[in-house]
Parts: C-alpha cells; sequence; structure tokens
C-alpha cells in the first residue's frame, strides 16, 4: 500500500485476478472506522503483441509540508513492461530529452 492509500500490485499474475478488494480506513484521533461501498477487482489479460508505454496516472502537483515525505505517482501500462526514469527540472524548464536520473 502506498502512503497515499492506494493498493499497488507489482508483478500481477492470472491469481490476482480471483479476488475483490476494499478499502479500509480509521481516523486515528476517534478511531471512528468507514469501508468502501463497493470493491475492486483487477482484470488481468495476457499481451498479444508489443504495445507503447502509456501513462494512466500521474500527478502534476504534490502538497507536502516541510520535513515530511513526498511520493509522486507515475503509473504506466505497456509491453513489454516500461522501465521508469524521472527527470527534475525548475519550474519554468522542460525536462531534459534524453535518459538522465535523479541524483
Amino acid at each position: 500500500m502506498l502512503e497515499s492509500g492506494d493498493l499497488y500490485i507489482r508483478d500481477t499474475t492470472e491469481h490476482d485476478g480471483s479476488y475483490s478488494f476494499r478499502c479500509h480506513t480509521e481516523n486515528t484521533v476517534t478511531k471512528e472506522k468507514k469501508v468502501s461501498m463497493n470493491y475492486s477487482r483487477i482484470i488481468v489479460t495476457e499481451p498479444h503483441h508489443n504495445q507503447p508505454p502509456r501513462v494512466t496516472r500521474r500527478l502534476n502537483r504534490v502538497a507536502v509540508q516541510v520535513g515530511h515525505r513526498a511520493t509522486l505517482p507515475c503509473i504506466a501500462q505497456g509491453y513489454p513492461v516500461p522501465s521508469y526514469r524521472w527527470h527534475r527540472a525548475q519550474a519554468d524548464q522542460r525536462p531534459p530529452s534524453g535518459p538522465h536520473n535523479i541524483s
């Protein structure tokens, strides 16, 4: 599970499609609990041909307090499974076009 509460499943298998998932939350102060109304399911399929990478989820801005952790999601799909790289740029600059990693 990610800090945002999202469930992240890496390297899915056909077996993952046989489960249903629900989100359970608890207020750390009042101890009040809530459960999602609906179940979520994963549909696992086999790729039949090459598929170019496609970013399926990203956020343009993430608010974080000084001294806390920040998570920047980048979820992509494709076949073969795409690799990920991050590029850091100033707010008024575009990221470089070549493969550079954040140090």
